[in-house]
């Protein structure tokens, strides 16, 4: 997710087995610069994802670098079990 003039800290990723949030802080520029026309937003976003698979919770790792938020998150392993017939 791309998320330019965000610092790092202004990033929050809450994720879930089924579902990824991420919400984020813009900062507000100088109110003493008058402007004719502003094509930014400023304030907070939120965005939840659902996920099609359950994914491991504990192993998800988030990276932002460049003004990119990347986040891995491992789907959970199924365990298969093999049952001896009588």
């Amino acid at each position: 997710m791309d998320l330019p003039r965000i610092k790092k800290e202004n990033i929050n990723v809450n994720i879930t087995e089924d579902s990824i949030e991420i919400q984020a802080k813009f900062d507000e520029e100088d109110e003493n610069i008058e402007f004719i026309k502003k094509e930014r937003s400023y304030g907070n976003t939120s965005r939840i994802i659902p996920l099609p698979e359950k994914i491991e919770v504990k192993k998800a790792t988030a990276k932002f670098k460049d003004a990119v938020l990347t986040v891995e998150l491992p789907k959970v392993q199924e365990e298969k079990i093999k049952v001896k017939i009588e």
